[in-house]
């Protein structure tokens, strides 16, 4: 371990290939947790300018990817909610396969590409709005491999009532 750059906890499990299709919850926090997006009044969210930014490109996800279904999700104050189908086809070859289990690269189609590339689009966005460049996300976000019926259900219920839930939310820092 170096003293500058300490030795991270891996998020993502190294054996698994976010490539591959399959369902996947997703939440992505907002830098140092500021209210970046808005505000949750009477269960509901309420976007600022920056949330609607987040919000709308997430929206637009299966613009740039084909390969990707949106399902339910959720903007808060600050953080984002949502869960992606992958539908990407088998790696033709072995090595194809290979690479696309390389760790620590991300590979084109994978959670790890899109939601860099939304995390990007959005800081983008919002530091033309701001006119300067700006620091929205946390670098990494956590997700959730879905393995089945039942649990596709308890995710979306999660993100459904997560506004509802804002004043016992661990990522609201003033419940």
């Amino acid at each position: 371990m170096n003293a500058k750059y300490p030795e991270r906890k891996i998020a993502r499990m190294r054996s698994y290939d976010y490539h591959q299709s399959g369902a996947y919850a997703v939440t992505i926090c907002v830098h140092k947790h500021r209210f970046a997006f808005g505000r949750i009044k009477n269960g509901e969210m309420c976007l600022h300018p920056f949330g609607r930014v987040a919000h709308d490109d997430w929206l637009a996800i299966p613009i740039h990817y084909p390969n990707v279904i949106l399902d339910e999700f959720v903007v808060m104050p600050n953080h984002l909610h949502g869960i992606i189908f992958l539908k990407n086809e088998i790696p033709a070859t072995v090595e194809e396969e290979t690479e696309l289990r390389r760790f620590g690269k991300p590979v084109s189609g994978s959670i790890s590409a899109i939601i860099g590339n939304y995390k990007s689009g959005v800081s983008r966005k919002i530091g033309r709005l701001r006119g300067c460049k700006t620091e929205v996300w946390q670098t990494r976000f956590w997700d959730h491999i879905i393995r089945d019926e039942d649990d596709l259900l308890h995710q979306r219920e999660y993100i459904h009532e997560n506004p509802l839930r804002w004043d016992d939310d661990e990522l609201n820092p003033n419940p």
